[in-house]
């Protein structure tokens, strides 16, 4: 999902021949990772525990 909307957030600077989309990126990256993905994957350790680990090991975080 995350990287999905980097494709898209680059698509939009790239369809608009734009390219003053793409230095906010970098804080786009930085609040997603920061403000999103570390939480959600602290919830789903809560919520799941051993089963949510063994899978963190086998699957990458930006599928």
């Amino acid at each position: 999902i995350y990287l999905g909307m980097i494709f898209i957030y680059s698509g939009v600077s790239f369809l608009f021949n734009s390219f003053w989309f793409l230095p906010p990126l970098a804080l786009v990256l930085f609040v997603m990772h920061n403000g999103v993905i570390t939480r959600e994957e602290k919830y789903l350790e809560r919520k799941f525990g051993d089963e949510y680990l063994n899978y963190k090991t086998r699957v990458r975080r930006w599928i």
